[in-house]
């Protein structure tokens, strides 16, 4: 557990940005298979959220009275979790769970493994806390897309000016400001200030991030007698999104 309580880059930049979207509209910014797989489940099901962030799926899971406990890197994130949000989180890495085998009816990774670093031993610790019979949930950055663009050229700038305070302001005063107009207009004026801010440095400084494509994830996946059972290429969208259920 050493390297989870390390000082991560989503301490200084949690993925906190969704307070505006209470209750039941927190489905806004939650992936409709994701919605999907929540809607199913059993009563009394438990759920672990790996890589929860602030808890922007925790929240919507107790919203609906699910039994869920999130897990992330990120002290901070987990101290939003714990004192704002009032949910059960603990400092935990992707790589090594705290959590003993086959013990939850459903897992979620969603947009997390491709932060990993390596995201095969991510998904392998994924596969191996999901009950037989369970199911996992995986979100992950897909190649060939407009955001793979977006990080490695205009992102590798972005990047490069920021590790400097004597540039780090060349990127707060043109491209952050553009960036929290366009998701002020797109979400309708719930996204904040502060809001994009964070967005903005998980889109574009992340210092990992691999794009991993449908047949990467679904080889994984056999190797871990993990059957598909669900999939959205969510066209329009950074991730494409996979339901797995784990073989008995």
């Amino acid at each position: 557990m050493g390297v989870a309580r390390q000082s991560t880059f989503y301490d200084d930049h949690p993925f906190d940005w969704f307070d505006s979207f209470p209750g039941e509209e927190r489905r806004k910014v939650i992936s409709p298979l994701l919605l999907q797989v929540i809607d199913a489940l059993p009563q009394n099901s438990l759920t672990l959220d790996i890589g929860c962030g602030a808890g922007r799926v925790l929240e919507y899971l107790n919203f609906r009275g699910v039994r869920c406990v999130g897990f992330d890197r990120s002290q901070n994130s987990i101290k939003i979790i714990v004192n704002r949000r009032r949910l059960l989180g603990a400092v935990a890495d992707n790589l090594r769970l705290p959590v003993l085998s086959e013990s939850a009816d459903l897992v979620i990774t969603d947009g997390v493994m491709h932060h990993t670093g390596d995201p095969a031993r991510a998904f392998v610790e994924d596969c191996r806390v999901v009950r037989r019979g369970g199911r996992l949930y995986v979100s992950v950055y897909r190649p060939g897309g407009r955001y793979e663009f977006l990080y490695k050229v205009p992102g590798s700038v972005v990047r490069l000016l920021l590790k400097s305070t004597a540039t780090r302001w060349i990127v707060h005063t043109t491209a952050l400001p553009l960036y929290w107009i366009a998701h002020k207009l797109k979400s309708g004026g719930k996204v904040t200030w502060i809001g994009a801010r964070n967005l903005f440095y998980d889109y574009f400084a992340s210092p990992d991030v691999a794009f991993l494509s449908r047949q990467q994830i679904e080889s994984m996946a056999a190797v871990q007698g993990m059957q598909l059972v669900g999939y959205d290429r969510n066209p329009g969208q950074n991730v494409h999104c996979f339901e797995f259920c784990k073989k008995p």
